[in-house]
């Protein structure tokens, strides 16, 4: 009794189940049909034209996105009841057909040929990089509709948007005193994908320097080229050299304003006679030297010197004299040098500038070289495109035809060369095409006459195997001879295999060069008619 009231009560449960299911089925159907699309007054006006522009799927709804809109649409009702001072939900907006799709809050994982959307590096920065800022309007409410991006485009068209990555093929980002240029790659002809520019204040100019990176398409090593205002530096030794920085002007040959030599402390020498930085003043005419600080000193000394004027033609050159040196002695106790000591320094000095003038020279040189080599390495730019890129797929394909019809071509060449027997004899001669009758009978024997050679050299190559060959096996039986009281059960097997496989080979050389003697003079005849038979020899032949 107690089973069937149990068995009673769990028919009443479904019974509910059943209704309340019933229930939800009518709330739906009432749903989907009071459901209505709103779209803006534009895109209304284009959906005529919308069947030839976009799929089916961007224009009609199956029967899933159907329910997914009721579904979403009983969940934005339920959102809206229970949150009423929250914005609302976009969950279903209109796309560029005028219909109502759902949007999808989880991403479903799917292959692609861009290894870099493998990382969340590579998405995020791809997202970053592909997707404009586009503000609301106005920009605290939801959009009234949605357009796909160009990621929904399919095959060929979805890789070249991948493949472009921004919109028109480059990004310009703009800092505070630098911009940021990306570029998509294989877009320039150079291979350039980054630049980076720095500027010196905010007017943008003077140019400070920039920094390229290229892709790894480019046929140089150099994937990164930095390029700042150009200065000459370079270092010999315990000396660093350094020039200010140089204008075009200055490269183009004219002298440098100032050069500056810095030395290393030599501890053989008292610190305030050994110079720490030694300047050029090329345009004052003056030479300025910093000594090494000493022990315990806070300043270092200085010393200063203006260069007399050279003689000319019309002037004699000054004598050097004490006016023209300054300096500053931290030790006062330091006796002050006298003014012979003083223009010996100074002449020592200008030897060193002459010096150093001409090492500036050469760098400039050097810099003219490295700057004209590198306008050639980009003027000659050879970009290898990925065969996995579009524009480098087609590229590998147009490449893999030229080369399948260049070696056809050649191949058929060959074949025409290799029929031609007269090709070698016909290269050694002026003009070709107009053969003499002694023309033709030197070719007509001096063809029999080598390819009579070949068949000796060929019949001389078999009778050297074959005594190669019968030495071998006697050498070999005379070993055996000699031990074969100590030879082993294997080492007897091995000899008599030897011995079948050698005999077998003298074999066939001997029978190769009775063959081969056979055959030789009906081969040469052949030879003979058909040469005699060749239109080009048979009118100089026929009395021959």
């Amino acid at each position: 009794m107690e089973t069937l009231l149990e068995s009673d009560g769990e028919e009443q449960v479904r019974d509910g189940e059943q209704e309340e299911v019933d229930n939800d089925d009518r709330e739906l159907n009432e749903t989907l049909s009071n459901l209505h699309v709103s779209a803006p007054q534009d895109l209304l006006l284009k959906l005529d034209k919308a069947d030839n522009l976009y799929p089916e799927s961007y224009r009609v709804n199956s029967p899933d996105e159907i329910r997914l809109l009721a579904i979403g649409d009983n969940h934005h009702r339920q959102y809206s009841h229970l949150f009423p001072s929250r914005k609302p939900l976009l969950l279903c907006p209109v796309n560029e057909c005028g219909v109502k799709k759902f949007v999808s809050m989880t991403l479903r994982p799917s292959p692609t040929v861009h290894p870099e959307l493998y990382t969340w590096e590579g998405c995020a920065s791809f997202v970053a990089d592909f997707l404009s800022l586009d503000p609301l309007d106005p920009p605290v409410d939801l959009p009234r509709y949605l357009f796909l991006p160009h990621l929904g485009a399919e095959g060929s068209e979805s890789h070249m948007y991948l493949e472009t990555r921004w919109p028109g093929g480059q990004k310009v980002t703009h800092y505070r005193k630098a911009q940021l240029e990306k570029f998509a790659p294989y877009l320039r002809p150079d291979g350039l994908n980054t630049r980076l520019t720095t500027y010196k204040d905010l007017d943008s100019v003077p140019l400070r320097g920039s920094m390229k990176k290229f892709s790894p398409g480019r046929s140089d090593p150099d994937s990164t080229s930095t390029q700042r205002a150009p200065e000459v530096m370079r270092s010999w030794g315990s000396k660093l050299l350094l020039t200010s920085p140089v204008s075009e002007e200055e490269l183009k040959g004219t002298g440098g304003r100032k050069v500056v030599e810095c030395f290393h402390r030599n501890r053989s020498k008292p610190a305030n006679e050994d110079v720490a930085q030694r300047v050029f003043l090329l345009a004052q005419r003056r030479i300025e030297l910093t000594y090494h600080l000493e022990d315990h000193r806070f300043i270092p000394s200085k010393r200063s010197f203006i260069k007399p004027q050279e003689s000319t033609e019309k002037k004699k050159g000054e004598d050097f004299t004490s006016d023209m040196e300054s300096s500053f002695q931290v030790d006062p106790s330091e006796k002050p040098l006298k003014t012979l000591a003083l223009n010996d320094m100074l002449v020592a000095l200008m030897k060193d500038e002459e010096k150093v003038v001409c090492q500036i020279k050469e760098s400039k040189q050097e810099v003219r070289d490295i700057v004209a080599c590198r306008e050639q390495e980009e003027r000659d730019v050879q970009l290898e495109f990925s065969p996995w890129t579009t524009t480098g797929a087609a590229m590998a394909r147009g490449q893999r035809q030229e080369m399948e019809h260049l070696a056809a071509e050649e191949q058929r060449w060959l074949q025409e060369k290799e029929k031609d027997i007269l090709a070698p004899f016909l290269i050694r001669l002026d003009n070709a095409e107009t053969l003499s009758a002694e023309d033709a009978k030197h070719i007509h024997q001096d063809c029999l006459a080598e390819f009579k050679q070949r068949l000796a050299e060929h019949a001389n190559l078999i009778q050297e195997r074959y005594e190669k060959q019968t030495q071998e096996l006697q050498s070999k039986q005379e070993w055996y001879q000699k031990n074969q009281l100590n030879m082993t059960k294997p080492q007897e097997e091995e000899y008599l295999t030897y011995c079948h496989e050698k005999t077998l080979q003298i074999c066939v050389a001997k029978k190769r060069l009775s063959m081969h003697k056979e055959a030789a003079p009906q081969k040469y005849w052949t030879l003979d008619q058909k040469l005699r038979s060749d239109p080009r020899l048979a009118p100089h032949l026929l009395t021959f």
